[in-house]
């Protein structure tokens, strides 16, 4: 039982390295927990597609 949890979590500490070499760009320029990072900007680019989105529909109705 021991034995299989620490493999889970050697796996799991693999998993994190790779993710760390993969997105130390990104790391090293926000300085932030690179999962947080990808978050924050999923859900800001969400918001800002519907609100461009809904702008431009309103500019080509004309109500500004």
């Amino acid at each position: 039982m021991e034995k299989k949890s620490r493999r889970r979590s050697f796996s799991a500490a693999g998993k994190a390295a790779w993710y760390d070499k993969k997105r130390s760009d990104h790391e090293q320029r926000f300085g932030v927990i690179p999962m947080i990072i990808t978050v924050i900007y999923q859900k800001a680019g969400q918001i800002t597609l519907t609100y461009l989105a809904s702008k431009l529909s309103s500019k080509e109705t004309g109500n500004f």
